[in-house]
């Protein structure tokens, strides 16, 4: 049976007392019908048709029939008669399953492609205008200028970019690490104009056609660092130049107290409050005044 399309199913009847085919039972006999598991629905062929010999007929609609499993189950009125399909369940066949055909040597003969009728040679013709290069044929005069053409308007489309769009676009360049290919690469940049950039991080190996810095700028930084001012509250680097400097300048002009019991030296910071130096001593033992270390 086809799926969705309208079919005939065969029931077979019998006596339960003797199994002996039961005949003229037409009217007395019903069915129902399950499509893919789901509940029963009584067939629209209310009675079936008699065959003979306890075999009847069932119109089956498309309806009935659209499913991918059917299962028939009839039954008779009368007493003592039993009823089965013949066979009693069925998987369907797609639709159209018919319509195939094969030929004497079992092959497929394809009589529609798309709804349109066939005549012998269509195929090999259509197939003729599929572009071929595999060595063995060439290409269809058609299907190459149309190829040739594709790509002709492609490159007629195609609006590359001016020198000057380039020289705009690309005024600074960054190069992430190791952007430049490897440090046994060499990357070289210039041009009329020169090379403008500023540089982060270490420089190693060989850099060509840098001017150096003169002594005049290298002085003038120098003399910028030194020139900055620092305070008590300016965070130095321990033991740096500018710390140092910084010591001496509390010793030699800023408030300091010696406690005369001990000797204990305290030298303030700036605000004449803060300990600046401590820990150290002055001792006088009648011969030698000594000052020991302040921290």
């Amino acid at each position: 049976m086809q799926k969705n399309t309208a079919g005939k199913w065969v029931v077979f009847a019998w006596t339960t007392a003797d199994n002996l085919p039961k005949t003229g039972d037409a009217a007395q006999i019903t069915a129902n019908i399950r499509i893919d598991g789901a509940a029963a629905n009584a067939v629209d062929d209310t009675n079936p048709t008699e065959l003979e010999d306890g075999y009847y007929v069932f119109d089956i609609t498309a309806t009935e029939a659209n499913g991918d499993s059917l299962v028939l189950c009839p039954a008779s009125s009368t007493s003592g008669v039993q009823v089965i399909g013949v066979p009693g369940a069925v998987w369907t066949r797609p639709p159209n399953f018919a319509a195939q055909s094969i030929d004497a040597n079992g092959r497929v003969d394809v009589i529609k492609v798309a709804g349109t009728t066939q005549t012998a040679g269509d195929i090999p013709a259509e197939l003729a205008k599929v572009p071929k290069s595999d060595g063995t044929a060439t290409w269809n005069a058609t299907a190459l200028a149309s190829l040739q053409q594709e790509a002709t308007d492609a490159l007629n489309a195609y609006d590359p970019p001016t020198k000057a769009e380039l020289d705009a676009a690309q005024a600074s360049v960054t190069l992430a690490n190791g952007a430049h290919g490897g440090a046994a690469a060499t990357l070289t940049l210039g041009g009329a104009g020169g090379l403008t950039a500023t540089h982060t991080g270490n420089t190693t190996g060989t850099v060509a056609g840098v001017t150096p810095a003169t002594a005049a700028d290298v002085l003038a930084q120098v003399q910028s660092a030194l020139d900055e001012a620092f305070t008590d509250a300016t965070s130095l680097t321990a033991n740096g130049l500018k710390e140092r400097l910084r010591r001496v300048l509390w010793l030699l002009q800023n408030k300091m107290t010696i406690v005369d019991a001990t000797g204990a030296v305290t030298v303030y910071k700036d605000d004449s409050t803060t300990p600046g130096l401590s820990g150290g001593t002055v001792q006088d033992d009648s011969t030698t005044t000594t000052r020991t270390r302040s921290a």
